[in-house]
């Protein structure tokens, strides 16, 4: 199993992850007999490490639905290891969860996806704030930084783009501890994802400044990571070179930008082109990236909504906020109360702008997932503010979503 693993470490560090794929399957196969043939703890430690890395090439290669099966098997036995009072599973939980999170983004399954990230982030702060903390900086980083890509593709903007900022900004003042970890490629390409939220994010906000200080950075960091795992990464540096070249572009500075996408399209054309397909068209960029919930919250006010300035201060979108994920909206012993007050501004919101009483309620939905996932005691408007937000948003892939939590209530017997 540690040949099969190393093998298929070595092929996705090249780039290589569909050749590496047949060498994994071959691991977890043979970690199933080896759990069912012996008692021994590390074999079923083995088994779920495989089937992490087992779900990090299928989601490369589209298949995201098998790899939340393979991360559900993977974290089942690591939870009866740590059961079983193995150490050390504590983070190896909060990154299947994290992961578990990308795969679920990637699906469609917003809400899922946002809180399963924001647990696994709440499990490295605890981690770096322990006796400990050093060894855990680098993950809380490269977490971080998974989190923003994941709130960027279903969560509020503005969050993820906090939680980017707060991983480079981590990273350039801890560069020491980075110069010792035996997995730079990953801590490069989840650094590199936050480059490009913060400055994709940044520029939609028409921050340009701040969206090419992320874009500079993120072609220090591309280099890098070329050097370090080879040409199969060469898309990294020519997605970021022509993002900054872009951003240069709409900063008013379009002698410099144009060289800087030649640059990119000399890197990797095809790479290049499909980043500035995305990042070129602001106006568009905006729309992709979705509303936030302050943006939300003060066009629920110009409709004369009641009850928007008492939960305004829930929301942020000033760059250099603290605020990186939606647990960490208001103080834990007040969310439930808090999210209430959200979701029915949220329900009042839907008959005049639909769309923005949708993000409102997602939310406030998300803030009541986290207290029950927690432990924590909700209230049954829950219930009601779902029944709210399935009307609204239908059932597609992010309304099943939301269905998925309503059933999970009711078979617990409702809010409590």
């Amino acid at each position: 199993m540690v040949q099969l693993k190393e093998r298929a470490l070595q092929l996705q560090a090249a780039g290589h992850a569909e050749q590496s794929l047949d060498g994994v399957l071959e691991g977890v196969a043979l970690g199933r007999e080896l759990v069912a043939a012996y008692s021994e703890p590390v074999h079923l430690q083995e088994l779920a490490a495989m089937l992490y890395g087992l779900a990090s090439i299928l989601n490369r290669l589209g298949r995201a639905l098998e790899a939340v099966d393979a991360l559900q098997e993977s974290r089942a036995a690591y939870e009866r290891l740590q059961a079983a009072g193995e150490p050390g599973m504590v983070p190896l939980i909060a990154d299947v969860r994290v992961r578990h999170a990308a795969s679920m983004s990637l699906l469609g399954w917003a809400s899922s996806a946002v809180v399963e990230s924001d647990l696994a982030l709440a499990s490295y702060r605890d981690l770096v704030a322990g006796p400990d903390g050093s060894q855990h900086l680098p993950d809380l980083i490269r977490v971080l930084g998974m989190n923003a890509g994941i709130l960027s593709r279903s969560g509020d903007p503005d969050l993820a783009c906090a939680s980017a900022d707060e991983a480079v900004r981590s990273f350039m003042a801890n560069l020491a501890a980075f110069g010792t970890t035996p997995q730079a490629t990953a801590y490069l390409t989840s650094l590199l994802e936050s480059c490009r939220v913060a400055g994709r994010v940044h520029a939609a906000r028409d921050r340009l400044g701040l969206a090419l200080s992320a874009d500079g950075i993120a072609v220090q960091l591309a280099q890098g990571l070329v050097e370090h795992g080879g040409d199969g990464h060469r898309w990294w540096l020519a997605a970021a070179v022509a993002r900054h070249g872009a951003h240069l572009v709409a900063a008013g500075q379009p002698g410099t930008g144009a060289a800087r996408i030649r640059q990119a399209r000399a890197i990797d054309a095809a790479a290049a082109d499909e980043e500035l397909a995305v990042v070129q068209d602001l106006p568009a960029e905006q729309q992709r990236l979705g509303l936030s919930l302050g943006v939300a919250l003060r066009r629920a006010a110009e409709c004369g909504v009641d009850g928007v300035a008492d939960v305004l201060d829930l929301a942020t979108d000033e760059p250099g906020t603290a605020m990186v994920s939606p647990s960490q909206r208001c103080e834990p012993a007040r969310a439930a109360e808090r999210a209430e007050a959200l979701g029915r501004v949220g329900l009042a919101t839907l008959p005049a702008a639909p769309t923005e009483g949708v993000r409102i309620c997602v939310e406030a939905h998300v803030m009541f997932a986290l207290v029950s996932e927690r432990g924590g005691a909700v209230p049954t408007f829950w219930a009601e503010l779902l029944d709210g937000l399935v009307d609204a948003v239908g059932i597609g892939a992010y309304g099943g979503d939301l269905v998925t939590w309503r059933e999970r209530i009711r078979q617990r017997g409702g809010p409590s």
